[in-house]
């Protein structure tokens, strides 16, 4: 495969460093953040919301190519997204009073769980 040299150069997944959590972690909250920041179009000046999307959208870029420059890039995907599912379920019921079904709760839980399985 044309990318075998790439995973040569990784370092075993066994114990993941520090820094890579904080990478991901980092990105998954400001990934929500900017969706939070999406809730408020209509409320706030067009130019504002597209400044603090673009700014956070491009810091959890950042993050996520550090994480990516130690860790296989599914993994990382995986693992932002389901930090990323937490803090947006908690924000949005503490931000904005929403509610969940069921369903929603339990297909949030089966993010959690696969990324968890797939971690381990």
């Amino acid at each position: 495969m044309a990318f075998d040299h790439v995973q040569d150069q990784l370092p075993p997944t066994d114990e993941p460093a520090i820094g890579l959590w904080v990478f991901i972690v980092g990105s998954a909250v400001v990934y929500a953040a900017a969706m939070i920041v999406m809730k408020y179009w209509g409320q706030l000046p067009p130019m504002l919301i597209l400044s603090l999307v673009a700014l956070l959208m491009g810091i959890g870029v950042a993050f996520e190519i550090n994480a990516l420059q130690v860790e296989r890039i599914g993994m990382v995907y995986v693992l932002i997204l389901g930090i990323e599912v937490i803090v947006v379920a908690t924000a949005s019921a503490v931000l904005f009073n929403e509610t969940f079904t069921w369903r929603e709760i339990v297909g949030g839980a089966m993010i959690v769980v696969g990324t968890a399985v797939a971690w381990s």
